[in-house]
């Protein structure tokens, strides 16, 4: 087994604690540097809407995006996507509960691009509309 496998929970339901500690405090340390306002005002977020954050590890995202979405708006918090063994019901779930002309952004974060575009195709339930260099959009089929 890797030092990344154990890291990242590879395998596993779960993220071990040391390593959970470890990645908030390496995001944040990232966050000084590269600061998320600019890449979250690229998602379109307006207020009003409802915004699943999965795979949110620390929190990064969720105090800027609650400020977009204001009073009006919900923000979900879920971790994490890929450690889950079965991603299809996962992907089924979030199609459900997204709006028709909603969008689904996902980051490269603990897995392979490959792997990720491999889940989304299995799910044969979204459509993979721009990449960008660190994430993907992806709408409902």
């Amino acid at each position: 087994m890797t030092l990344k496998n154990v890291f990242c929970g590879k395998g596993k339901e779960r993220v071990p604690a040391i390593a959970f500690r470890m990645m908030s405090f390496m995001i944040e340390l990232k966050y000084i540097f590269l600061p998320l306002d600019a890449r979250i005002d690229t998602f379109g977020i307006k207020e009003g809407f409802t915004v699943i954050d999965y795979g949110c590890g620390p929190g990064g995202y969720l105090k800027r995006v609650s400020r977009l979405i204001g009073e009006t708006g919900k923000l979900y918090a879920v971790d994490m996507f890929h450690m889950i063994r079965e991603p299809v019901p996962f992907l089924q779930e979030l199609h459900r509960l997204l709006k028709k002309d909603g969008v689904l952004i996902i980051d490269d974060g603990h897995q392979s691009r490959t792997e990720t575009k491999m889940k989304m195709n299995q799910s044969k339930l979204w459509n993979i509309a721009t990449e960008s260099k660190d994430h993907l959009k992806c709408t409902p089929i």
